[in-house]
């Protein structure tokens, strides 16, 4: 009887609890790494409102490049000597459909150490955050997890 309650139970609760549940058992890249408590809930709510759970090939590629770019990004900024490196304009066509645009991918790179300073005109996001010793952790969770797609 307890066991027919639980059953009714799950079958009430609505599709989205579940699939918090799910990801929460499911295994956590942030909690592998070690890295940035700040930067591991910005990646958190990326993978948690990416379409990743959608069927759609296209979808799923979308995000994947969406990794792959704040990889690079992040990568780029904090290992090549070039300023040019360490910019990245918010209004380029490409960085704002698959960072601006997706939930979650501005809040990993400001996680990561760029700023948005104020200013009148294009956007940008620089990097300012320096030496920072967790960043290779963070960037292996980026590729582990589009390497799991």
């Amino acid at each position: 009887e307890q066991q027919q309650e639980q059953q009714e139970q799950q079958k009430q609760q609505p599709v989205l609890q579940k699939k918090k549940e799910a990801t929460k058992t499911a295994t956590n890249p942030a909690a592998v790494h070690n890295v940035d408590a700040n930067f591991s809930e910005a990646f958190a709510i990326l993978i948690s409102s990416s379409s990743v759970s959608s069927t759609n090939d296209e979808d799923k590629k979308k995000f994947k490049t969406t990794l792959s770019t704040l990889y690079k990004l992040i990568l780029n900024a904090t290992t090549k000597d070039d300023e040019k490196y360490r910019k990245v304009r918010l209004s380029n066509p490409k960085i704002n459909e698959i960072i601006v645009q997706v939930h979650g991918a501005l809040d990993v790179l400001l996680a990561a150490g760029f700023e948005l300073p104020d200013s009148e005109g294009e956007v940008f996001a620089i990097y300012t955050g320096g030496e920072q010793d967790w960043i290779p952790q963070g960037l292996e969770m980026l590729k582990d997890y589009e390497e799991q797609l």
